[in-house]
């Protein structure tokens, strides 16, 4: 029994060594993100983008914005001229806190009464919004160089449930997950079995080749969202605020870009593990990232910028402003554009990777 343990040990060694590649990517993926999840995961949110609303105009409520900004947890992005004004800046996340100053602000300490201020989070994201909430309660009971009243108020999560905040995240992870694994497997599949090389030759482009290889994952990718959107609505009783054509037609296009992203993963992958470290090697960074558990305001400038580069960065705040915020197409088109972008040019990339791959 011994000897024939040794014997398949050395087997599997030898196996193991005359591959490095999964020997570098067993060790250099979990060291690479060890390393930037340390750096990005803070729950310490500061610097919250905040619209201001100053019906007042005064050098008081001027003050009073100022010893907010120096408080370090608030950023003004914007200043709005009118409460719907306002509002859209939350809906369409410009925004994540807004402060209405009223036109008495200045008035108010003549009198001897404090002024009311009322501040408006997005509950979209509880992390955000509760400790924008912790800040303005604090601000308030403490007071700053001038008394006054915040009175906060949650919009889009009245009730603060968690699940609220975190299934439709969750669903485009799990969307990116499972459609670029399929996608990955399918073709290196294919390719260790040889069948690949066989439809090469047949009268059709390798565009036209590789779009029809995506297109059955397409219909499953499909269906998949009915579903989880029905579970997200029934199950979990989060209710979808925006249009469902806009929701449907940005699905539509997260679901061909995550097929895009598995056609390259597997043009970079030899085997079907390979495939599987690879996608697995995209999946974590696409989990701490894009936003789905962790604020990204709270990360470090380069790491900040390196959730741009995930997908699933742009549809979790696509997904999170029509369902939760009731955003319209026109206020997720600045997150709309760039996925769009990002698949056209990963399914050009990977085309291009499997002809120099088959050449």
């Amino acid at each position: 029994m011994v000897r024939g343990l040794g014997a398949i040990f050395y087997k599997e060694l030898r196996h193991v060594v005359r591959d490095p590649a999964t020997i570098v990517l067993a060790i250099a993926i979990p060291l690479i993100q060890l390393t930037i999840f340390g750096y990005a995961i803070d729950t310490d949110v500061r610097d919250i983008p905040t619209a201001i609303l100053d019906l007042s105009g005064t050098r008081r409520s001027r003050e009073f914005v100022s010893a907010l900004e120096n408080t370090g947890y608030f950023r003004v992005v914007e200043e709005t001229r009118a409460i719907e004004e306002l509002r859209g800046s939350l809906r369409a996340a410009r925004a994540r806190v807004g402060v209405v100053i009223e036109r008495d602000f200045a008035d108010h300490p003549l009198s001897g009464q404090r002024p009311r201020v009322q501040v408006l989070l997005d509950g979209s994201d509880p992390t955000v919004s509760n400790q924008a909430q912790h800040v303005v309660l604090l601000l308030s009971s403490q007071g700053t160089r001038q008394p006054v009243d915040l009175r906060p108020r949650v919009l889009f999560n009245e009730e603060g449930r968690s699940e609220v905040f975190y299934v439709p995240g969750l669903a485009a992870v799990i969307f990116q997950l499972v459609l670029t694994m399929l996608t990955a497997f399918a073709v290196v599949k294919e390719r260790e079995s040889g069948t690949l090389e066989q439809l090469v030759v047949t009268p059709i482009s390798r565009t036209g080749l590789m779009a029809g290889k995506l297109l059955p994952f397409a219909g499953i990718g499909a269906v998949a969202a009915v579903v989880v959107y029905g579970a997200m609505v029934v199950v979990f009783r989060v209710p979808i605020r925006g249009n469902l054509a806009t929701l449907g037609g940005l699905t539509v296009v997260f679901l061909f870009t995550s097929l895009a992203l598995g056609l390259v993963v597997s043009t970079l992958a030899r085997t079907q593990l390979h495939a599987m470290l690879v996608s697995m090697g995209i999946m974590l960074p696409s989990i701490l990232l894009s936003g789905f558990a962790f604020p990204r305001e709270s990360m470090p400038d380069p790491i900040y910028v390196l959730g741009f580069a995930l997908p699933a960065t742009y549809f979790v705040s696509i997904l999170r402003g029509v369902v939760l915020r009731g955003a319209t197409f026109v206020d997720v088109l600045p997150q709309s554009i760039p996925l769009a972008a990002i698949g056209v040019g990963l399914f050009a990339l990977g085309v291009a990777r499997f002809r120099k791959r088959l050449d």
